[in-house]
């Protein structure tokens, strides 16, 4: 649920930022956001839930059994072709920095 609330939270934010062009005054730095009021007190609990989704998720999909197979429908004739466990974790790695992109913090 925590995973689920700092999501939804940084979607908030960008929103905020985006269709209202809020930036609390400072036009320099920006609005931090609500997120970094949260993450200020629970960043060290939030990062532990993400990395054992993330290790839990990546260590289901190399011991899958068709992890090592070649997935031939997915690139073109000619083209270098994926195995199904390297086109899944590069899928979990691209939606992983999707979800943490938006953190404001270079701290956090």
């Amino acid at each position: 649920m925590l995973s689920r609330f700092i999501a939804q939270l940084l979607k908030f934010d960008d929103s905020v930022r985006t269709q209202f062009k809020y930036d609390a005054g400072n036009q320099e730095i920006g609005w931090k956001g609500l997120t970094a009021d949260v993450l200020d007190t629970s960043f060290e609990e939030w990062l532990k839930v993400e990395k054992k989704f993330a290790l839990d998720r990546y260590k289901e999909i190399i011991n899958s059994p068709n992890a090592s197979l070649i997935d031939y429908d997915s690139a073109g004739q000619g083209r270098t072709k994926w195995s199904f466990g390297a086109y899944q974790v590069s899928d979990l790695l691209l939606s992983v920095t999707d979800s943490y992109i938006k953190v404001q913090s270079f701290s956090q």
